[in-house]
């Protein structure tokens, strides 16, 4: 995923803005405002499952909310690479 905009989701479990469960990468790209809502939801911006590796870089994560934890993002599994993102 590339040059995108993931903002204002509101769900009621995992993943308010995406929920990733095969690799994955995202470049460039803006995850903002998003919701995870109910009382045992993660990732209210990216919720990440796998085994492989998933990538984000030069992106922002921002003003995400979960009731639970990970309002930004939450990650099980597999290796993830970071860079140059907020």
């Amino acid at each position: 995923m590339a040059e995108s905009d993931v903002s204002s989701n509101i769900v009621n479990g995992d993943g308010g803005g995406l929920a990733l469960f095969a690799p994955f990468a995202i470049a460039d790209s803006t995850i903002i405002g998003n919701t995870a809502a109910d009382s045992v939801s993660l990732g209210a911006g990216l919720y990440i499952e796998v085994e492989d590796s998933v990538s984000i870089e030069d992106s922002y994560v921002e003003e995400n909310w979960a009731v639970l934890r990970g309002g930004g993002l939450h990650v099980e599994g597999g290796p993830r690479s970071l860079l140059r993102s907020t």
